[in-house]
């Protein structure tokens, strides 16, 4: 594969992927934009307009470019995470999976997930600004009505629950009563992370039975753990659509073994807010587009 560079390499570095079709000049402009303050490099894809190489596969191109970050910025990443469904991207960046299988298992996974429950059976409500405690309390309150759980910690000010319909309503009367002021529901075809996805955990157990899963080079943290886990990655990731979700205590963890800021990458900024409401004094990035890029990579300088 070739690497068109810009810049000067002592200055810090960042590479800028093109895909779906894209020619690589369609970042050129942007690289001539930013090689003044930083190394930028340019991966020219196999079997796209400037490639040496027929088009192979996504595989053997993401194969590819991990070797060359791996080869040139060894030991600069050192923990990775990803919310939910992102805890695979973070699985296949850290080298337990192949780019193609996890795409075949996300997939699968998908498929498992929408058809786990009948439509309107179940529900998940966001409740916001509220005790963790007292929900986790509420749901424990409401078990003679039906399942009724935490699904996100995704920070102080929002947690989600999640469960049958009429146990999750009546949570959510008690919890106002308790003085919970805003609980919003959420737009989900079923409730996702609860134990009433168990027979699904089964099924994805077995589809990711099917694949081989490496031990991570790089250490990840985990969503059912909230912390790294030197454990059966194929259990985790069982457990993972019928537990909780410990974003909050990641976070947390994450920053107590070093983490210095934290990136969100793409449109929007619901994880900055998450991170924001968790730990104030630490650095957060929202990149969605090249003004904000840059603005990060100054930042982070």
């Amino acid at each position: 594969m070739k690497y068109v560079e810009y810049g000067l390499k002592q200055n810090n570095t960042i590479m800028l992927l093109h895909g779906g079709g894209l020619a690589p000049w369609n970042y050129y402009e942007e690289a001539r934009q930013l090689q003044n303050q930083y190394h930028v490099i340019v991966p020219v894809l196999d079997g796209h307009s400037g490639s040496d190489k027929d088009f192979t596969t996504i595989e053997n191109n993401a194969d590819e470019i991990i070797a060359y970050i791996d080869e040139n910025f060894q030991g600069r990443i050192f923990l990775i995470c990803g919310l939910s469904l992102g805890e695979y991207s973070a699985l296949c960046f850290s080298g337990a999976f192949s780019v193609n299988d996890v795409a075949i298992i996300v997939r699968k996974r998908g498929e498992i997930m929408v058809n786990a429950l009948p439509k309107g059976t179940s529900k998940m409500v966001a409740v916001m600004n509220f005790d963790k405690d007292i929900i986790k309390e509420t749901c424990e309150e409401v078990k003679c009505d039906g399942v009724c759980e935490i699904a996100n910690y995704n920070s102080p000010a929002q947690i989600v629950i999640t469960g049958e319909v009429k146990a999750v309503d009546k949570a959510c009367e008690i919890l106002k009563e308790k003085g919970a002021r805003r609980l919003i529901p959420l737009n989900v075809s079923g409730a996702f992370h609860s134990s009433l996805l168990e027979d699904a955990s089964v099924k994805l157990n077995k589809v990711l039975g099917e694949y081989e899963i490496k031990t991570p080079e790089i250490p990840v943290v985990y969503n059912v753990t909230g912390k790294e886990y030197d454990g059966d990655i194929r259990e985790i990731l069982t457990k993972q659509i019928k537990s909780s979700v410990y974003f909050m205590q990641m976070v947390e963890y994450m920053i107590n073994n070093g983490v210095e800021a934290f990136v969100e990458i793409g449109p929007g900024k619901v994880l900055k807010g998450f991170v924001r409401k968790i730990n104030k004094n630490i650095p957060v990035y929202s990149v969605e587009d090249n003004k904000s890029l840059e603005e990060m990579l100054g930042a982070l300088k």
